[in-house]
């Protein structure tokens, strides 16, 4: 295992398929005990995303219209910043799942976000960079702040399956079984869904991170 990254190191997030890098986040380390890493997201920090030729992002496009798309040879990939307030990312890596904690404008917490994906390949590069790669399994589950929750994107999550690249039908109950084991942590109060992390303030010392120069280099996580 890589020596457990500092509080304040830079670092870059990578959603992945078919070997690529298709969603990437530039953040800053919160704290790294070698299973799990928490990433801080700041306020218009650099990302990459996927888009349309004619600049439209991929992500505007209704989910189940999206599946019709060729993003493999016809998206491209285009520079943004990240919204909102920002974002604390929690990432467990031998999990297949990562527990975002959104924000409100005026830093009181807004609620978690429970992402599906591929258990974690930490790396590190040239130039003291260093990243998480994953792939993101669709389907997700959204928490209120009082712990209400809802399952998001079902259709889209059933619709991938057995698609090359993709999650096989016969994991479909595997993934929603994922699901529903944090949501029983969710119930019961069991970290990560304890309070912590809900009135988190960065520290004012953080750089802002950027996205590396080899941020292309071959991805490595899921499906």
């Amino acid at each position: 295992m890589t020596q457990a990254w500092r509080s304040g190191d830079p670092l870059i997030v990578r959603f992945g398929r078919f070997g690529k890098a298709r969603w990437v986040l530039s953040g800053v380390v919160v704290e790294d005990t070698g299973d799990v890493v928490t990433v801080w997201i700041p306020p218009k920090a650099p990302v990459l995303e996927l888009a349309l030729p004619d600049g439209r992002l991929l992500r505007d496009i209704p989910r189940m219209q999206a599946l019709e798309i060729d993003t493999q040879h016809v998206a491209v990939m285009q520079a943004g910043t990240w919204f909102g307030y920002g974002v604390v990312m929690q990432f467990p890596l031998s999990q297949p799942w990562s527990v975002w904690w959104f924000f409100h404008d005026d830093g009181s917490f807004d609620g978690w976000y429970a992402n599906l994906e591929a258990p974690k390949i930490r790396w590190e590069g040239p130039a003291d960079s260093r990243g998480i790669d994953t792939s993101d399994r669709e389907l997700d589950v959204d928490i209120d702040a009082d712990g209400t929750w809802r399952w998001k994107d079902e259709e889209p999550f059933a619709a991938k399956a057995g698609r090359p690249g993709y999650w096989t039908v016969d994991q479909m109950a595997e993934i929603r079984a994922d699901g529903e084991a944090l949501i029983a942590k969710l119930e019961r109060r069991e970290a990560p869904f304890d309070g912590r992390y809900t009135d988190f303030s960065p520290d004012p010392t953080w750089p802002m991170p950027a996205i590396p120069d080899h941020w292309d280099h071959p991805h490595s996580a899921g499906p």
